[in-house]
């Protein structure tokens, strides 16, 4: 078979990105073979045209729903038998509580009953010491319902009568003070009549009456709760049946509906509308995936050499860092040592004190911005652009250079052509740290002793130029179209034989960028043109214009 013939040109491969949308699934099952230029082999059509539920294809039809519905619907069943028996019985309680309290105040009316019909015939009866008529009253008293003993007792004699027993606990006992009632209508305690109501009655009774109650709202309880759990398995349980048995099914051509007489739309029908255009939304993703394979394959592959890149950049960010504290250094070096072999004078000291806690300080913020660098590249912080006025830049660098200057014997001319008022668009630590300084520190390194090194600004539209300009040996077009490359090795030994690494131009390019400008570069080597050599760096920066009061201020300072 020809190699190009279209069958080989088939595409068979799984959805390997699904994984991106469902991690949780183990596999996912093979698509169709994919046609190329509209070709498409007799025997895959019938399986492209096969419309496979998603939701089949996500590994839902497993049974697994039933199992879940079967084991909800118990659960519930049990919670509600056992809520309702414990309904029942606390209901039973306080209905059982309620008669008892009933029966005990029936009982205790027996002591108003006594008082009021007994008590003027017992204080007769003590008043006229007739000790027969006491007894038979005594015994009347007994005869009464739910009494227990009885006893009177005479106060001013030793009369005591009772009748009954006094024993046990439950049983209800109220001592009762006899008066006569004079003509006068003055009242004479005689004596005390104690009577103890039996509970024996009340508490059999609600013995008896508590079985009944506790069966009978049993009962009355389960029964409503058979009725809810089928009102339940009509109303719910039989649609959400209906509902996991649709999503199992591997035919879902036609959209999911309950079967119900009610033509009002409840919460069942929001989910089954949910079902039905989540069921739309997953094979709109699957058609997706499968259309932007491709794309996908070239987004990991773009990031990889992304991260190749960033990688490569870590690397040289370490020797990017000795290069720019290479200047300081060597200054603060060079004046420890004249501190050290007392070659110098008294009145100088105190210059040479403020240039060293200069170029101190300038260490210290070269370190932390080349943190600052590294958090910029890595997406973590944002550099500062702020206006920035150049005079006071180009001052410091006379300072940060004066002992260059002078150990080669070069000349750094200054033209400032900028308007009051007029500044650039930059991050002032960068700008002076990494940009001016390494731009200024390579002229010097490639100069000539007794040449002359030139900065020049002027306005160029809505853009400030800054011409860096050295007489030095200049380099090839080889070098000068590397220069600003990381990768590339175009470190060479300045004309002091001075060491460079090789990577200050290209952390200046990548500040320049960062604020919103660009950098080129023009040189003719000594080798090619002996009269007529150098270089030129061309930095092109964005206008500013300068808060009044602080360019007067900067100035004054400066």
């Amino acid at each position: 078979m020809d190699k190009n013939s279209p069958q080989n040109l088939l595409v068979h491969w799984k959805i390997r990105s699904k994984f991106l949308y469902y991690p949780h699934l183990e596999a996912a099952p093979k698509i169709p073979p994919v046609a190329v230029n509209g070709w498409r082999p007799k025997n895959s059509i019938r399986k492209t045209e096969q419309k496979v539920s998603p939701f089949v294809r996500l590994g839902i039809g497993t049974g697994m729903g039933k199992k879940i519905l079967k084991s909800l619907g118990n659960s519930t069943a049990i919670h509600i038998f056992v809520v309702s028996a414990c309904i029942a019985v606390l209901a039973s309680v306080i209905q059982i509580y309620i008669e008892y309290r009933k029966d005990v105040d029936r009982v205790k009316s027996r002591f108003e009953l006594i008082e009021s019909s007994y008590i003027p015939a017992v204080a007769a009866a003590l008043w006229q010491i007739d000790e027969d008529q006491a007894r038979l009253i005594l015994a009347g008293i007994k005869s009464l319902p739910d009494v227990a003993y009885v006893e009177i007792k005479a106060n001013d004699s030793d009369f005591t009568s009772s009748l009954g027993e006094k024993s046990g606990s439950r049983y209800l006992t109220r001592e009762v003070e006899v008066a006569f009632t004079n003509q006068d209508h003055s009242a004479i305690a005689i004596g005390t009549l104690t009577i103890s109501l039996s509970l024996d009655a009340v508490i059999s009774r609600t013995y008896g009456l508590s079985l009944n109650i506790l069966i009978t709202n049993i009962l009355k309880t389960l029964l409503l709760a058979v009725y809810v759990i089928f009102l339940l398995r009509k109303r719910i349980t039989r649609h959400l049946i209906h509902i996991v048995r649709y999503l199992e099914s591997k035919d879902q051509s036609q959209p999911l509906k309950l079967e119900r007489r009610s033509a009002r739309e409840d919460e069942l029908d929001v989910m089954v509308q949910s079902i039905n255009n989540k069921n739309n939304e997953i094979l709109d993703k699957i058609q997706t995936i499968e259309k932007h394979k491709v794309e996908l394959e070239h987004t990991v592959e773009e990031k990889t050499q992304a991260l190749t890149r960033t990688a490569e950049t870590k690397a040289t960010l370490l020797r990017v860092l000795c290069h720019d504290l290479s200047n300081p250094l060597v200054l603060i070096t060079g004046l420890l040592e004249l501190f050290a072999n007392n070659r110098i004078s008294e009145e100088k000291k105190q210059a040479k004190y403020k240039t060293l806690s200069r170029a101190a300080q300038l260490m210290a913020d070269i370190l932390s911005n080349v943190r600052e660098m590294e958090a910029v590249d890595s997406g973590k912080r944002n550099i500062t652009i702020a206006p920035v006025n150049l005079e006071r830049m180009f001052d410091d660098l006379n300072l940060i250079f004066r002992d260059r200057l002078t150990e080669k014997q070069i000349c750094l001319e200054i033209e400032n052509q900028l308007p009051d008022g007029i500044g650039v668009f930059a991050d002032p630590v960068s700008l002076s740290n990494h940009v001016f300084n390494n731009l200024v520190s390579n002229a010097l390194k490639f100069s000539f002793p007794g040449s002359k090194v030139r900065i020049v600004a002027q306005v160029e539209d809505e853009l400030v130029h800054v011409s860096i300009i050295d007489a030095g040996v200049g380099m090839s077009e080889e070098i000068a179209q590397a220069i600003f490359d990381p990768t590339r090795q175009t470190t060479r030994p300045g004309t002091a034989g001075e060491k460079g690494t090789g990577f200050g131009m290209p952390i200046v390019k990548s500040f320049v960028e960062k604020y919103g400008g660009r950098i080129q570069v023009e040189s003719t080597s000594a080798e090619i043109n002996p009269s007529e050599h150098g270089t030129t760096f061309h930095l092109y920066l964005k206008k500013a214009r300068l808060v009044p009061d602080l360019a007067v201020a900067e100035r004054s300072a400066g």
